[in-house]
């Protein structure tokens, strides 16, 4: 049996279509949890309507505690011999349970496909570099794929099927609330210990909308600086004392996920805190944006590139927090 985990909070508008595009596929066997957090909308409402009328969804109603709570709680439900995660404002393919059952045959523990990308232009095909040749490739791609064109849904939960046996006790971090699946990812491959247990797939049924501008994606996060320093200490565990990984690419892979971190925080002017912990962390975490010994770093940006280039300005603790007084200022009115 293949459980399916919906995570929902607020989103009535979506899970109608969510839950439609998936009571309509041929599975085989199947159940659907789909957890209200708390919402305020009309989405325990919706949910309960389509418990009534369809066997398969079972609808579990919990105080708000975020996206991991709701996933948490899901799991601790789930019965399937297979996991599958789908946000409520996504959506699957009408072929999506073809692939999947077809797929299943070939018992491995970790699916992972494609995803299309719905855009107010149209609907695109994401890219996974379609194999690894070790679990510690793998686990650098979670923390940072090298190309911003490829591999960059392999850290969420989009278009993945999980042998349940192989999540067994693990759950999502609550302490995390950005980056939550890229370590859920790590902590689990990391576990697996065999890359022929995992098959990437060049095809796609999960549909992830990016339209929906009330989107957690789509807010400003004024935790941005902590959330970022828990996740880089997170991942940091899951690739410790690996044998399999090149030095040189895991150099490369801490130095784009860093400095993508400053720039967010800097660049963008989502400063979250007035005193020097930003410009501590900068320094504690430098050896990774400075190693001589790492591939050349394309961020497909132009100015980011340029700062890149001039990062050791930071280094002067005046420069440093001149700057962020000027985006503290520039960006007042987001940094509430």
């Amino acid at each position: 049996m293949i459980s399916i985990i919906i995570p929902a909070y607020n989103s009535s508008e979506y899970l109608k279509r969510c839950l439609d595009s998936i009571v309509c596929q041929p599975f085989e066997d199947y159940e659907v949890i789909v957890v209200d957090d708390g919402s305020t909308d009309d989405t325990g409402k919706v949910l309960d309507e389509y418990a009534k009328r369809y066997s398969r969804i079972k609808a579990v109603h919990k105080e708000n505690g975020g996206v991991s709570t709701a996933r948490n709680a899901g799991l601790d439900k789930a019965q399937g011999d297979y996991i599958i995660f789908v946000d409520c404002d996504d959506y699957l393919s009408e072929d999506a349970a073809d692939i999947i059952n077809k797929d299943l045959k070939e018992d491995k523990d970790l699916y992972i496909y494609n995803n299309f990308i719905k855009n107010e232009g149209g609907i695109t095909k994401s890219l996974n570099s379609g194999s690894f040749s070790s679990i510690g490739e793998m686990l650098l791609e979670i923390i940072e794929p090298l190309s911003d064109e490829r591999n960059e849904y392999l850290r969420s939960m989009a278009g993945k099927i999980y042998r349940a046996r192989i999540i067994g006790d693990l759950r999502f971090s609550t302490e995390l609330h950005i980056g939550e699946d890229a370590c859920f990812h790590a902590d689990l491959i990391r576990g697996l210990g065999d890359i022929n247990r995992i098959k990437v797939s060049p095809e796609a049924w999960y549909v992830y909308d990016r339209t929906n501008v009330s989107s957690a994606t789509h807010h400003y996060r004024k935790d941005l600086y902590s959330a970022g320093k828990k996740q880089l200490e997170y991942l940091l565990k899951a690739i410790e004392g690996r044998t399999d990984i090149d030095e040189r690419y895991r150099n490369t892979v801490l130095a784009r996920f860093c400095w993508k971190q400053f720039w967010i925080l800097y660049f963008q002017g989502q400063y979250t805190v007035n005193d020097d912990s930003c410009f501590r962390w900068y320094k504690e975490t430098e050896e990774h944006i400075d190693k001589r010994n790492i591939y050349d770093t394309d961020f497909s940006n132009s100015l980011m590139n340029r700062t890149f280039k001039y990062r050791h300005l930071l280094n002067n603790e005046l420069i440093f927090n001149g700057l962020q007084k000027v985006y503290l200022l520039r960006n007042r009115n987001r940094n509430v």
